[in-house]
């Protein structure tokens, strides 16, 4: 509607507003500080994009006349400094019309349409949380996203791999391949929404080489992982039921800890993964015998939807491993490693424990 008001209804708008900001102050109570960027509502009346910037001032220094220049979208500022107060007031139309800031959108923005992208697109919460992650430990950074330039990522990406986690380590080498192939998915998402120009990610480089495969337990020490866990279990430890399960079944930890008291099924003899990353993914394990009471004690009483592990996460079944190493006297493995060592048992490598 407001695009079709007439030159001479755009001119009062324009005069009205001129007024109201004459009466404005500079901060420091430095006298007139007229905003002589009217160009904002102009823009509005004639159905027109907004400027990128307002023109504030001009304001009196010592020895000469200031403008201030403010990004409408970042509120970054910066000063422009005249000899007079007339050739400070000529310039503003001009400063105006020459503003320019990088294309994209400030960085926190674009990281949230991401996430939303990628929800959108059916991805895994977890799935979605750990790239999320991942970029948010590189782009600490309030700029927008085409300011990034080469040198910006260079310095972004060190301070990223001198920068030790919350267990006090610097990033592994696999750490560094799984963020910076999550940095440049993220770049490709923001050249295809005009968010940025070039890719200055060219010129990371990871050194060192992929860790292949996981430590995994000899058949031996196996064996003395599960003594000591079915020992623990038996006291009621649900932390060794849970390492005990994923020694004995091989599932990743999240396939474990993700599980409900329903997905127990067959009277307690089978445990159900109803949804997984690949069709293949999707099974019916069973459970052997010897831990059978374990899983009936951690199901009994309990609604069909409660988690079989409340309130645990993936996290926690690596801390119970590790522990259970730690108590067995044996070499420490990660959740991931059990799961390997459990492969390797029933390949034949080795007899399963039991």
């Amino acid at each position: 509607m407001s695009a079709n008001l007439s030159p001479e209804q755009v001119q009062a708008l324009r005069a009205l507003l001129a007024t109201v900001d004459s009466g404005s102050r500079e901060d420091q109570g430095q006298g007139a500080a007229p905003l002589f960027d009217t160009s904002i509502a102009d823009a509005a009346a004639l159905g027109e994009e907004p400027p990128m910037c307002e023109v504030r001032g001009p304001y009196k220094d010592r020895k000469s006349w200031r403008v201030r220049i403010v990004d409408t979208m970042t509120g970054k500022r910066t000063h422009r400094f005249f000899p007079t107060e007339e050739d400070a007031k000529a310039a503003i139309p001009k400063l105006v019309a020459e503003y320019r800031r990088p294309v994209g959108v400030p960085m926190t923005e674009a990281l949230a349409a991401y996430a939303e992208k990628q929800q959108a697109r059916g991805k895994r919460p977890r799935t979605i949380e750990t790239a999320m992650g991942r970029l948010r430990a590189v782009l600490q950074t309030e700029a927008i996203t085409g300011e990034v330039d080469r040198e910006t990522a260079e310095a972004l990406w060190d301070a990223y791999r001198n920068r030790k986690t919350h267990s006090k380590r610097l990033p592994s080498t696999d750490s560094q391949i799984g963020t910076i192939k999550a940095v440049r998915a993220f770049w490709a998402f923001l050249h295809a929404k005009g968010w940025a120009k070039h890719d200055p990610w060219a010129s990371i480089e990871v050194e060192g080489a992929r860790s292949r495969g996981k430590k995994q337990l000899t058949e031996d020490q196996a064996q003395t992982f599960h003594e000591t866990a079915k020992r623990m279990a038996d006291d009621g430890d649900d932390g060794a039921i849970a390492a005990l399960l994923a020694l004995y079944l091989g599932i990743r930890a999240s396939e474990l800890v993700d599980r409900v008291v329903g997905d127990i099924d067959a009277k307690g003899t089978k445990l159900v993964i109803p949804r997984a990353k690949t069709e293949a993914g999707i099974r019916r394990l069973i459970i052997p015998a010897p831990l059978r009471s374990y899983v009936a004690r951690l199901v009994k009483g309990r609604a069909a939807a409660e988690p079989l592990f409340p309130g645990r996460n993936r996290h926690w079944l690596l801390r119970q491993v590790s522990r259970l190493c730690q108590i067995a006297n044996v070499p420490r493995v990660t959740s991931h490693g059990l799961r390997g060592t459990a492969s390797s048992l029933a390949q034949g490598v080795a007899a399963r424990p039991g």
